[in-house]
């Protein structure tokens, strides 16, 4: 039986003293909000649009996520996080989705950028033996999944990261920021077989 063991992490910037108890109504906009929140993150090839170093970006919900050559940087209202992980021997992105971004900024033209392509995810092959890891997500929750293949090591999924924090009393990862703090909640594990999860 080929079984893949999968090890979900959500990523999530939140300043939980700016988040009142209770949401305020917002009939109007709460539709395409939602509507908004639930799209794929839509990821690209670092055509110019970002820093040297990226190699993909994705942005969303006033979060944005540039992956790069062993480590992706999740920047938020509240801060930016960098996350290590092992040198992958091929980075690619998959799923192409409808679609394309434009980037015409300043008065040169040739400096412009047309028809950049969106992808659902990027993977990052053999991040350790047997391990994948692959970004995804929606606009307001992008994750990282390790996928451990059968007979792999699962204790080889790991990933360093370069703040210090804590573990709350949920499992969630906690990292303080200047204005406000950075969440990671807890890992899901699960496997996929022939009859789903």
């Amino acid at each position: 039986m080929n079984v893949k063991l999968l090890l979900s992490l959500v990523l999530s910037l939140s300043n939980v003293a700016a988040v009142p108890a209770t949401p305020p109504a917002m009939p109007s906009l709460e539709a395409p909000s939602d509507a908004l929140a639930a799209l794929p993150l839509a990821f690209e090839a670092n055509v110019g649009q970002a820093g040297r170093d990226a190699l993909y970006v994705a942005r969303g919900a006033g979060q944005a996520l540039a992956l790069g050559r062993g480590e992706a940087t999740f920047t938020g209202p509240e801060g930016s996080v960098r996350i290590r992980f092992g040198r992958a021997s091929a980075i690619a992105a998959e799923g192409r989705l409808p679609g394309v971004s434009n980037y015409l900024i300043g008065n040169d033209p040739s400096k412009w950028r047309h028809g950049v392509e969106t992808f659902a995810r990027v993977r990052y092959t053999r991040v350790a033996p047997g391990v994948d890891l692959v970004f995804h997500g929606t606009h307001d929750a992008p994750e990282y999944d390790f996928v451990v293949a059968p007979g792999a090591d699962p204790a080889a999924a790991e990933v360093e990261l370069d703040a210090a924090g804590h573990v709350d009393e949920n499992g969630d990862l906690v990292i303080p920021t200047a204005a406000g703090e950075w969440r990671q909640p807890r890992p899901v594990i699960y496997q996929e077989t022939g009859e789903g999860r």
